[in-house]
């Protein structure tokens, strides 16, 4: 996510000062899992072995698939969903109790409709921060605190769609309001700039004007 949106954060005019930058947070992550294994107990190093995250991979596949199997035998969840925490109930059997995905469980617990509001407001979201980013993208603080907020909403996402669920992704609902309100109270602020930089530049031509005007002559010397 850093990688993907440090560009956004600020312009880059040495690529190979970008590519630097990269590596350089590659090998503090390396230096960080190393450090992780060292003053880590062996469960928890256990659970983030590759072996446990593929077995976790496909658990959390597992749980998906059934969920929605579930949701496409019944006709009238299409609608109305199967349920708010439907996935304890009628996935009970596979011992979790939510899918990790919030995504689906919009989908299969309340229905079409609502996931469509869902895809709706992310799209709004994506637009709100696009219309950001343009407004101020030749302001580098305001252009960083933009890019970092589309960046934790992206993130958000991911963790929403990782080990996320319904009743507790805050996080992800919350960016995207702060976004889409940042956008609506600051749509004058382009406008305001350009009319500031207007008039400092008729204020700069008349000033130039008057000072190569030729002084006006009395009424008597014009005769």
């Amino acid at each position: 996510v850093i990688a993907m949106f440090l560009p956004l954060a600020r312009q880059i005019r040495n690529v190979g000062a970008f590519i630097g930058t990269v590596v350089g947070i590659g090998v503090l992550a390396g230096l960080g899992y190393i450090a992780f294994g060292l003053v880590s107990g062996e469960a928890d190093i256990d659970r983030w072995a590759s072996g446990k995250l593929m077995d976790a991979g496909d658990v959390r596949a597992g749980n998906i698939l059934e969920l929605i199997r579930v949701f496409s035998i019944t006709p009238t969840a299409w609608v109305v969903g199967l349920g708010f925490n439907a996935f304890s109930a009628v996935c009970n059997d596979l011992g979790q109790g939510y899918s990790h995905c919030t995504f689906v469980d919009v989908l299969c617990e309340l229905g079409i409709p609502a996931f469509g509001v869902l895809m709706a407001m992310l799209w709004t979201v994506y637009k709100s921060g696009r219309r950001l980013f343009e407004r101020f993208r030749d302001d580098p603080i305001d252009r960083a605190a933009v890019a970092t907020l589309l960046a934790m909403v992206f993130y958000q996402i991911l963790i929403a769609n990782k080990e996320g669920n319904l009743w507790a992704s805050v996080n992800l609902f919350m960016y995207c309001i702060v976004i889409s309100r940042l956008e609506v109270r600051t749509r004058g602020e382009g406008a305001l700039a350009a009319d500031e930089e207007g008039y400092e530049e008729w204020a700069a031509t008349e000033a130039a004007g008057h000072e190569h005007a030729e002084p006006a002559l009395p009424a008597g010397a014009r005769a």
